[in-house]
């Protein structure tokens, strides 16, 4: 669970709601076992489901008519950081979205919290500064995201021995040549003289 606790902390004091809510998804995924994965394992519907999630934080290019946002990090006290950490960075206060400071985050700085703290909104500048995001606080997702996790975490918890079962008993299936072979048949490996790149090759006489 550390690892669980690690990615929740790094998601919610940046705002990066659409980061937890696909963390969700993937714990959901695991909890519905090896057999939805077996069912999904090009993972086409979930690359579209992660697209659709992925609201807030979609790169924009930046016009490069207009200035270049000038970067402004957090410059917190280490015992102001250690209050607004146990607010989760305002969350955790009531109507706390209408306070704090915009902040803009260059790339460099982009996992550095301490920079982050008492941040209402955030602007997320890429490496060249020619692209950006723009986070602000939202307590409503916050909440929403934050008690899925719970909930999925309980069950995570709860069906441990049996999901280890059934994971572990499909493992050998899942991870062969032939089943890979079946799920992805549409693009045969290279080599393969059995499926249509065969017959692609008789068709034409060679």
């Amino acid at each position: 669970m550390r690892m669980v606790v690690n990615f929740y902390l790094r998601a919610v004091l940046r705002f990066h709601y659409d980061t937890l809510s696909a963390i969700n998804l993937a714990i959901e995924d695991t909890l519905r076992g090896p057999t939805f994965f077996a069912n999904h394992a090009d993972m086409a519907t979930r690359r579209q489901d992660l697209k659709a999630l992925t609201v807030t934080e979609a790169w924009q290019k930046l016009d490069p008519s207009d200035p270049v946002p000038q970067a402004r990090h957090g410059r917190l006290s280490r015992w102001r950081r250690a209050l607004l950490l146990l607010t989760l960075n305002g969350h955790l206060l009531p109507f706390a979205n209408g306070f704090g400071s915009t902040l803009v985050i260059e790339a460099a700085h982009r996992e550095n919290w301490r920079e982050v703290y008492g941040a209402r909104q955030i602007t997320y500048l890429n490496a060249t500064r020619t692209t950006a995001y723009t986070v602000v606080r939202n307590r409503r997702r916050f909440w929403v995201e934050s008690l899925r996790l719970v909930r999925n975490c309980l069950a995570l918890r709860r069906g441990k021995a049996q999901l280890e079962a059934e994971w572990q008993g499909g493992y050998a299936g899942m991870t062969s040549e032939d089943f890979w072979r079946n799920k992805l048949s549409a693009f045969p490996m290279a080599g393969d003289t059995t499926s249509m790149g065969l017959d692609h090759v008789q068709g034409h006489g060679v």
